[in-house]
């Protein structure tokens, strides 16, 4: 589950897997308990390290949804492939959740995360990585219920997802 600072891939990530059927791994919470801040982040370090921790799920059954912005491939490539799968493979789905920079900001106006900084944010994904057969999910407008029925639908096609 990649996307955009505050369109909330952390909630319809948790509303997934509220049933049990995925395991949710949110790189937010893992960056807060290894370094109290989820501004901060190894690349090197801590995408591989998700990518194994998803690996321990997978080899117990569980299908996985691993959050974060992911904007460079580079970073996307680490966890998959630590996880045991390549970029392309059919057994790996791909959801963009989006929100316009001006929506983001009136979702949380009176959030301690830095206007400049929500903006440097937004300016990356200009050039973000485009993962292949991604679901965008614009969520502005869009319900919990209906942005989650949306992505259950995308995953239907995949029969590793079934």
């Amino acid at each position: 589950m990649r996307g955009c600072t505050r369109a909330g891939k952390s909630v319809l990530s948790r509303l997934l897997a509220a049933d049990g059927s995925f395991a949710y791994l949110e790189m937010d919470a893992y960056k807060r308990q290894k370094y109290g801040s989820a501004w901060m982040c190894n690349p090197n370090v801590d995408f591989p390290a998700m990518g194994k921790l998803a690996k321990t799920y997978l080899r117990d059954g569980k299908r996985v949804i691993v959050e974060e912005s992911f904007v460079e491939k580079a970073h996307v490539a680490a966890v998959v492939r630590w996880a045991g799968f390549e970029l392309d493979d059919v057994r790996v789905a791909y959801a963009w959740i989006e929100l316009s920079f001006e929506e983001a900001v009136l979702r949380k106006p009176d959030s301690k995360f830095p206007i400049e900084r929500l903006r440097a944010e937004y300016a990356r994904y200009s050039t973000r990585w485009e993962a292949p057969d991604e679901l965008i999910i614009h969520t502005a407008g869009l319900s919990e219920s209906a942005a989650v029925t949306r992505i259950r639908e995308h995953l239907n096609q995949y029969s590793s997802f079934n």
